[in-house]
């Protein structure tokens, strides 16, 4: 349920397309917090430039919301392997849903630290009995150094969202797998 006074992913998307054409300093004025439907977007860092290291956001679902079984994360080592596979599961969906480059720099990408064939601990991806929350890094979309306010818009208010329903959600994940995965 959204407060009244949250910031809403309508207000994000209105505000980000105003943005269109500006100069590309102007999307720090995007830090905060907005309410999705199913999660929160958290926008804790906003890149300086298009060439710079990406923009740092948050996506956390309750788990209300996300369902993930408490059996799956009851002790530290079924945590780690939890959220390593909804780390996976997240990059995944990024790779089916977003539609990457555009414009300058790194704009467009959307990505997170899903490692390799090793499970280890990780900070990408957090379980708790309260949330589930996903750490990722978005390169801001530009053309030279004016801001892509529509693409970004896009990439926040519709590919973020799709990603997290599919990478986030008990209902939309491979369960049998998950829970092999975790249980091996």
């Amino acid at each position: 349920m959204v407060d009244a006074m949250q910031t809403t992913a309508a207000d994000l998307h209105d505000h980000v397309t105003r943005l269109n054409g500006q100069p590309y300093r102007s999307y720090k004025a995007l830090a905060g917090s907005y309410a999705f439907d199913t999660f929160t977007l958290h926008i804790d860092h906003v890149q300086g430039d298009p060439f710079a290291a990406p923009s740092r956001v948050r996506a956390r679902v309750a788990q209300s919301i996300a369902q993930i079984p408490r059996e799956l994360f009851r002790d530290p080592v079924r945590r780690m392997a939890i959220e390593d596979f909804l780390a996976r599961a997240v990059s995944a969906a990024v790779t089916r849903v977003a539609r990457g480059q555009r414009g300058s720099g790194g704009g467009g990408a959307i990505e997170i630290c899903s490692g390799a064939q090793e499970v280890i601990e990780r900070t990408a991806l957090v379980v708790c009995d309260d949330w589930v929350e996903a750490r990722m890094q978005v390169g801001l979309p530009a053309e030279g150094r004016s801001i892509l306010g529509y693409d970004a818009a896009a990439m926040l208010c519709k590919e973020l969202p799709a990603v997290v329903a599919e990478g986030l959600l008990w209902r939309n994940a491979d369960q049998p797998t998950a829970q092999r995965f975790v249980g091996t």
